[in-house]
């Protein structure tokens, strides 16, 4: 009897021994040092579970932003050119309407319309004279892009302001000031936008008094298109 309580207890002691042996193996990672338990970089990159591909931008994702560039570029480039070239025209037109207000006035004292701009008492400075002033802003402005002169033809007068360059070249505003009779569709003292439908100006119809200062047709004149302005 006392040797099976022996290997009894024998047996208890070595079974005890046994688990505190295999207790002391168990990891506690709540005890380790952090870098004992961490994950290699290289075994996250390498486990589709660990790595959640927000390392780069795939080719398509790339193409799909330059697309989307690429059509926001194409919608806003052009109504950035025309809101750019309708400035243009503003800043130049406050030239224009005091240069047609001091031709009235010479004509109310003269009796006769002016043939030179030099003639009217607008007070332009000479660089304004070199900026925009043209004997013919029909045979072209050298290295101007706007060009104010004296418009006669028959028994028609009037203040022109063209552009002379530039994708727009040919459009521009005139202020009659003497019309020929049988024009009735047109009136004195009123600016209009015209488009030049001759030489190397402006081909499509429109394209700038419509599409870039909202102005509305009326018809075709002395070598023009003319438009209301609005």
């Amino acid at each position: 009897m006392q040797k099976e309580n022996a290997v009894i207890k024998q047996r208890r002691h070595s079974e005890r021994a046994a688990r505190r042996v295999s207790g002391s193996s168990t990891h506690d990672v709540s005890q380790q040092p952090r870098q004992a338990w961490k994950i290699p970089i290289q075994e996250r990159d390498d486990n589709p579970l660990l790595n959640n591909g927000n390392n780069g931008f795939t080719l398509i994702e790339l193409l799909v932003v330059v697309l989307i560039i690429g059509i926001l570029a194409a919608v806003a480039l052009p109504q950035y050119q025309k809101a750019v070239e309708k400035s243009k025209a503003t800043q130049a037109l406050t030239l224009l309407k005091p240069i047609a207000a001091a031709a009235e006035t010479y004509y109310l004292a003269n009796g006769t319309f002016p043939t030179d701009i030099d003639e009217l008492d607008v007070g332009l400075t000479e660089e304004q004279k070199t900026e925009f002033i043209c004997n013919s802003v029909y045979d072209g402005c050298p290295n101007k892009e706007w060009g104010i002169a004296l418009y006669s033809t028959g028994n028609s007068q009037g203040i022109l302001l063209l552009r002379s360059s530039g994708k727009y070249k040919g459009g521009g505003f005139i202020i009659f000031q003497n019309m020929d009779d049988t024009i009735t569709d047109i009136n004195t003292e009123t600016l209009y936008c015209i488009e030049r439908v001759t030489g190397d100006t402006i081909q499509e119809a429109g394209a700038y008094c419509e599409k870039v200062l909202r102005a509305t047709y009326i018809a075709g004149r002395l070598n023009m298109r003319m438009y209301s302005m609005p």
